[in-house]
């Protein structure tokens, strides 16, 4: 492929010979019926690097060896990947380089790798020699539920950086498990061989058989763990050790299903699917696992722990059956301590409670401090689908704790009004041992000492000013203004003293230009560690950011940008390239009002870039053009 050659091959049965280095592109269109490639030459040729760019080439008929044993190198750049009749070398590494890539064969390569952020489908049974490697960013997913995927010969290496997809039954077996037994692992070792998983290996876990369960290969090298599939179940069924992240998103609630205790230190994704443990078999959190999801449709069926070692709230997202009902522990002090805490949906055997109680819930928790001195706050949360019985519109639910003969109330902030199916009710700090029993308690709606006359609000020259009317205040400590952009998560921006008078009038004025739509209410603080919220007040300002490029188009070594009708506040002003690659940024603060802000260009070239400016709830973009 050096020289002159036709755009176009059109004859049937053309035979082409790659002798040297050569790169297929696609603009060398083989339209030839029977036409195909063949790779060096039966007496030897140099080894040669052959790229693979088109997505029309013909077939390879043979791959020869080279005249030495260093290796023919085939990189597969596109998802089109060619078959291969015969391959005689024993020196050939095949790079799989394109998302997409659908890979069936039985041929016998030295080196394979998945690399440059590819997903190759492995659909048959291709045998290694010297290596596979997944590099980071990859990933491979190989066979199906009853096909063998890899076999290695004796000696050589499995390197995993990226994701390994092993839908096979049972798993991820490696090591020294003999030849060909389609029932062994995804991976085939003959002789003795094992898997090595990097720092950015993710296994996934993907079984799809609706009549058998598939096994987690017992490892103590796990990184980051997938589970999926439309299986039955998993079970994971010896040792196991994740570094990294479990996440669980198989269909439906099919579960994995918990044979071995297991230690999360890095986080727990809940998309979908179970987790089903016991006590012999338990999960437990680490005090710096991150928690993400968890719902009716992902949660830990049956007992799990957590470790704590700060004051944050560290939430436990278990259920039983297709109820997830979470529960959050807030503990009293940083020390480490761990907890445990499985819910049951049934009620406890004595429902009895004392005043203000009337009633209790059909379903509680039962908690154990299995080590630390901490107590803690705890909070009980509905799933969204399932109403408290035995409740009217003039209850609200507390957290209601068992003292070993009733039921009692320990609320300090309740649900209501009544019926919902969602929201939390928070415990004040208790003491916890083994076996402390919860449940949502039912109690009239209490009484606030004051009355809120009036809670309204107005803009004051673009700045929110809030009133509000109060009357018989009684052991009222505070008032916290709070704000929100979305009506759903406020903020505290402010806090004034209440006065404990018969009739009182407040005015807060906040010193920020509000900009766009916000929410307020009022946090009614009283003594005894209960609270309650004013109504909504909505208020909208429909001045605009400005954020002019006073050099747009001029060559200058910084960018200078004019900011108008600005709160102030801290800022930061970037500049990105059109990809939305960040290449400079400049913190700032601004005192409002109208002024120049400046950012270095760099080493930034010719072109189209963006400014970004951002901060203190202002979001604002602009083009610039760098002569």
């Amino acid at each position: 492929l050096t020289g002159t050659h036709p755009v176009s091959f059109a004859d049937p049965g053309q035979v082409f010979r790659i002798v040297t280095n050569a790169d297929l592109v696609s603009t060398l269109a083989i339209t030839g019926v029977g036409s195909l490639l063949v790779i060096g030459d039966p007496v030897g040729v140099p080894p040669m690097t052959v790229d693979f760019n088109s997505t029309s080439l013909p077939g390879i008929d043979s791959i020869y060896e080279s005249s030495s044993p260093n290796p023919l190198v085939l990189n597969f750049n596109t998802s089109s990947v060619p078959s291969i009749n015969i391959l005689q070398s024993l020196f050939v590494e095949a790079h799989y380089r394109a998302a997409g890539t659908s890979l069936s064969t039985s041929k016998t390569f030295n080196k394979i790798f998945v690399e440059n952020n590819a997903d190759v489908l492995f659909s048959g049974s291709p045998t290694v020699i010297s290596s596979f490697e997944v590099e980071a960013g990859a990933s491979a997913t190989v066979g199906t539920l009853s096909t063998r995927w890899l076999t290695i010969l004796d000696g050589g290496t499995v390197n995993i950086n990226g994701k390994i997809n092993t839908p096979k039954l049972v798993g991820l077996v490696s090591s020294s498990v003999g030849a060909g037994a389609s029932s062994n692992g995804a991976i085939q070792f003959i002789g003795t061989g094992d898997i090595v998983l990097g720092p950015n290996s993710t296994v996934e876990y993907s079984g799809i058989s609706t009549q058998t369960t598939q096994s987690i290969t017992p490892r103590t090298d796990y990184v980051n763990m997938i589970i999926s599939g439309v299986g039955i179940s998993k079970t994971m069924t010896g040792p196991i050790a994740i570094s990294g992240t479990l996440a669980m998103n198989t269909t439906g609630l099919k579960p994995l299903i918990l044979s071995t205790p297991l230690l999360l230190n890095g986080g727990l994704t809940l998309t979908s699917g179970k987790i089903v443990s016991t006590l012999t078999n338990l999960l437990t959190l680490g005090a710096s696992a991150t928690l993400t999801g968890g719902s009716s449709a992902s949660f830990v069926d049956g007992p799990m722990n957590r470790k704590t070692a700060s004051t944050a709230s560290y939430t436990l997202p278990v259920g039983k059956g297709t109820i997830c009902r979470p529960i959050a522990l807030t503990p009293s002090n940083a020390s480490s301590a761990e907890f445990q805490a499985e819910f049951f949906n049934t009620a406890y055997s004595d429902l009895t409670v004392v005043s203000p109680l009337t009633n209790v819930d059909t379903t509680y928790w039962n908690v154990s401090k299995i080590s630390g001195s901490a107590n803690a706050q705890v909070s009980l949360s509905l799933d969204g689908g399932t109403v408290v019985p035995n409740t009217t519109a003039a209850d609200e639910l507390v957290v209601a704790q068992y003292d070993g003969a009733d039921w009692a109330s320990i609320s300090q902030a309740p649900i209501n009004p009544l019926p919902v199916l969602t929201g939390t009710a928070t415990s004040t700090s208790v003491g916890i041992t083994t076996n402390s029993l919860f449940t949502f308690g039912i109690k009239p709606t209490s009484a606030l000492p004051l009355k809120l006359i009036s809670f309204r609000g107005i803009l004051q020259n673009g700045k929110p000013q809030l009133t509000w009317i109060t009357a018989n205040e009684s052991d009222i400590i505070s008032f916290n203004v709070e704000e929100s952009k979305d009506g759903i998560v406020f903020n505290s921006i402010g806090v004034m003293e209440a006065k404990n008078i018969s009739s009182a009038n407040y005015v807060y004025n906040s010193s920020n230009i509000l900009l766009g739509l916000s929410y307020f209410r009022l946090r009614i603080n009283e003594k005894a560690g209960k609270y309650s919220y004013s109504n909504v007040v909505t208020l909208k300002n429909d001045i605009k950011t400005q954020m002019y490029i006073l050099n747009n188009g001029k060559a200058s070594s910084d960018i200078q940008v004019q900011l108008s009708n600005v709160a102030a506040g801290n800022y930061i002003l970037q500049l990105l390239n059109t990809n939305g690659q960040i290449l400079k940024t400049q913190s700032f603060h601004f005192e409002g009002g109208t002024a120049t802000q400046s950012i270095q260009t760099g080493n930034a070239s010719k072109g189209v870039y963006l400014i970004r400016l951002l901060g203190n709830n202002v979001y604002d973009q602009g083009k610039v053009i760098i002569p």
